[in-house]
């Protein structure tokens, strides 16, 4: 039984690494210039912001509306992100330590802004590990890299449970799979969830699925951090005023997105979605504003669960205290 529960443990946090991407796998010369990239600073005044998310972007797209001084970048792939080359990011929750790592720990956390957007949906119920025995899981194509390390965490799941790991490149893929597959598992995140849910008969918040398998820890883990805020400390020397204007402008835009909001055409091309769905999916998602101490907490006690069921994909140590930013 410990082993069936290590096993499953890997499959979340699998599931987890997976929600990360929602855009195109980056190429090898992205990648290959993305490891050696550093902070540079702006030609103009404007603060540059990445995100890396549906719902980031959908945001980040109001809010430039109203403020000219934010210069957004909706990322192609993880490798722009990935050594602090940003002013201000929105990244996966669980990629922040990597962050923290590979830019030399000149990266600071200091919101959380999204919970459980991470699914798995199928036509047939998964209330089990034995529901895996034999199925294909479908997962986001994240790129030759992560998919290594994805297939190295698989290996036993494979040989226990028969499982086959297949790789979808977007929503119209994944459609047509699960249309022919009655048994097929597939790991989804907004908006391709709302996307194939009407295809399938079961969804799967990945939160709820851990409590089948509880881990001992001094807290339960009530919701999966999906997105954070982090803030490079170059930046942050000279500009800690208009960064704190910033989160408070976000904190005030995710009330401000109402029905008849528009967005850029630049975000509805990049979704392949039209721009009702676009505010009614980002209305459902758990947006939420969470700093300060509440902050570190729940961060602490996310990274205790990944460490717990050993989950911790982030490259290198746990971020130290520095990592935390506090108005």
């Amino acid at each position: 039984m410990i082993k069936i529960k290590k096993i499953i443990f890997i499959i979340l946090g699998i599931f987890v690494l997976t929600s990360c991407s929602s855009f195109k796998k980056a190429t090898k010369k992205e990648a290959l210039e993305g490891s050696h990239a550093e902070y540079s600073k702006p030609v103009s005044n404007k603060i540059r912001i990445k995100t890396t998310s549906f719902s980031s972007a959908i945001l980040l797209d109001c809010m430039k509306d109203d403020n000219d001084t934010y210069d957004v970048e909706h990322c192609k792939s993880f490798s722009e992100v990935q050594n602090g080359d940003f002013d201000i990011a929105l990244v996966p929750a669980i990629l922040a330590p990597s962050i923290y790592n590979s830019s030399k720990q000149s990266v600071e956390i200091s919101a959380i802004t999204l919970l459980n957007n991470l699914y798995a949906v199928s036509k047939s119920e998964i209330l089990t590990p034995k529901a895996l025995i034999g199925k294909v899981i479908y997962i986001p194509d994240l790129g030759d890299s992560y998919q290594n390390m994805i297939d190295a965490k698989l290996g036993i799941l494979k040989k226990l449970f028969g499982v086959k790991i297949e790789r979808y490149k977007d929503s119209q893929e994944l459609k047509e799979i699960l249309d022919k597959d009655d048994f097929a598992i597939a790991i989804v995140s907004e908006p391709n969830l709302s996307k194939v849910a009407g295809r399938v008969d079961n969804i799967y918040r990945i939160s709820d699925m851990l409590s089948f398998f509880p881990i001992k820890s001094n807290g339960k883990l009530d919701d999966f951090i999906s997105e954070v805020i982090l803030v490079n400390k170059n930046f942050l020397k000279d500009n800690k005023e208009a960064f704190d204007k910033f989160l408070d402008d976000y904190k005030a835009s995710q009330a401000k997105i109402k029905n008849d909001s528009k967005i850029s055409t630049d975000v509805i091309n990049k979704y392949d979605i039209n721009n009702q769905d676009a505010i009614n999916i980002y209305q459902n998602m758990n947006n939420v504003y969470i700093e300060g101490d509440t902050m570190v907490g729940m961060y602490n006690l996310f990274l205790d669960y990944l460490e717990k069921a050993k989950l911790n994909f982030y490259q290198g140590d746990r971020p130290s205290d520095d990592f935390y930013y506090r108005k």
